[in-house]
């Protein structure tokens, strides 16, 4: 007897589909058949002319909590997630304190357990003086080290050249993982005392503080400061197509690198930024319509390996604050409900193809992040988590009706095809016909396990 079934649905992996039945119990996939209408299960889930994808990963979450700024924590961001059909959740390190030890990180997993509704797992961080604590957090089972190469505004700081090299070797060492937030402080610094100089205080300022060179000049640098240091490396929500050739380039040559990019960075353009100003913030910035459709290119070609929402939700008030001057807003916006939404109209526009989705929010961050074949699968012995969706749906997008609490998001109103029916983590159905049906405190961590190479 099953503890759930999944009947008549599309499976969809990233290299086909197949219609079949999923019988599942105690939180795992135990069969995979023609038909398994007439055996037993406590719960039978009808999803004919509906797609099952693997439970889709947001490697790339700031949850925030505890700390950092007034915003969201494990309950609230992750109840978000879940509505928009994400069964795993990877946090970064930018709390108070923020994770720079194996202390923090065993605290974090407690905050998380106690309130998550979906499954996560951790990222640790590299500041000025933690290289020795750096292989105790893998061996806690963190999934990667965040270095930014500009300010972050806490102790996950600003590495220069020599501290960003060491950094590499001491990860090298033990086979670790690094994720890269690569823009360069140095031209940001100056860029910004520039722009002051001339009195701009204009939405356009902010892309004139962060632009395509700053990404590019950092990309560049990190790639020849890896070599030969044995460490694995992504660099996220990359938003400029030499970047990402960069990147690739070296891949070719067998360095173990990678690129995420965001909904955001694919969907939001300057335009936008003009109209919208601090609503539409965040690093690095909006591109030009010209890049964005280079940057879809490149998806489509899988140059492109990971997709991450960076959520990061701000209370209005600190966006309403750079409306008149782009300077004090705070940047960063909600996306964990809306990634895959997003991603899943790409498909019905016919810009991307289901099982490219699959690959970037599911198998990819899964293999990359030592999650697989537990997560990001499915088959026999693999964690029962599903995304269940409908690609024919169009409706429109407003905040007062989605999960999340920050009260706005950059894409009000538009209207989008496809739509995330179900969430089932480990069997259970924490969303069902669109609602959140499940309850903090569900999820589980998930210690890293092997990191395959893409």
């Amino acid at each position: 007897m099953f503890d759930l079934k999944i009947l008549k649905g599309t499976i969809v992996h990233p290299r086909g589909r197949y219609q079949a039945d999923v019988g599942i119990s105690d939180g795992k996939i135990v069969a995979i058949a023609d038909d398994l209408s007439t055996a037993e299960a406590s719960k039978s889930l009808m999803v004919e002319g509906q797609y099952v994808l693997p439970g889709c990963i947001d490697s790339h979450m700031h949850l925030w909590e505890p700390g950092f700024v007034a915003a969201p924590d494990f309950a609230d961001g992750t109840r978000t997630a879940a509505a928009g059909g994400v069964t795993t959740i990877i946090d970064h390190p930018l709390t108070i304190p923020e994770v720079l030890n194996a202390d923090v990180f065993e605290q974090k997993k407690l905050l998380g357990e106690r309130s998550s509704y979906v499954d996560f797992a951790l990222h640790g961080g590299v500041g000025e003086d933690n290289l020795a604590e750096l292989q105790p957090l893998w061996e806690a089972g963190c999934t990667a080290f965040k270095i930014f190469m500009s300010d972050s505004g806490s102790k996950v700081c600003a590495l220069d050249s020599g501290k960003m090299l060491d950094a590499f070797r001491t990860i090298g060492a033990f086979g670790g993982t690094v994720i890269l937030h690569a823009e360069s402080n140095p031209m940001l610094a100056y860029n910004r005392e520039q722009l002051l100089r001339q009195g701009r205080k204009d939405y356009m300022a902010f892309v004139d503080w962060r632009p395509p060179e700053v990404e590019i000049e950092a990309i560049r640098r990190a790639l020849y400061l890896l070599k030969g240091t044995g460490a694995r490396a992504g660099f996220l929500h990359t938003t400029v197509p030499e970047g990402v050739e960069a990147v690739m380039k070296e891949h070719r040559h067998g360095m173990d690198v990678w690129v995420e990019t965001c909904p955001h960075n694919l969907y939001l353009t300057t335009g936008h930024l003009q109209q919208k100003g601090p609503w539409v913030t965040f690093a690095p910035p909006v591109r030009d319509p010209e890049q964005v459709e280079k940057l879809w290119s490149q998806l489509r070609n899988g140059m492109i390996a990971t997709m991450g929402s960076d959520h990061g939700p701000i209370e209005r008030q600190l966006k309403e604050a750079g409306l008149e001057n782009i300077w004090d807003g705070l940047f960063g916006i909600p996306e964990a409900e809306t990634m895959v939404p997003l991603m899943l109209n790409a498909v019905a526009k016919g810009w991307i193809r289901l099982e490219q989705v699959v690959s970037i929010l599911a198998e990819n961050p899964a293999r990359i992040y030592g999650l697989y074949p537990r997560k990001g699968s499915i088959q026999v012995g693999s964690d029962a988590d599903f995304t269940i969706v409908d690609l024919s749906e169009s409706y429109r997008l407003h905040a007062a009706k989605m999960y999340t609490t920050c009260g706005w998001i950059p894409y009000e109103d538009w209207e989008i095809t496809g739509k995330v029916l179900h969430t089932i983590v480990r069997g259970n159905v924490l969303v069902e016909d669109g609602r959140v049906t499940g309850q903090p405190g569900y999820g589980k961590f998930i210690r890293r396990g092997v990191q395959y190479p893409l």
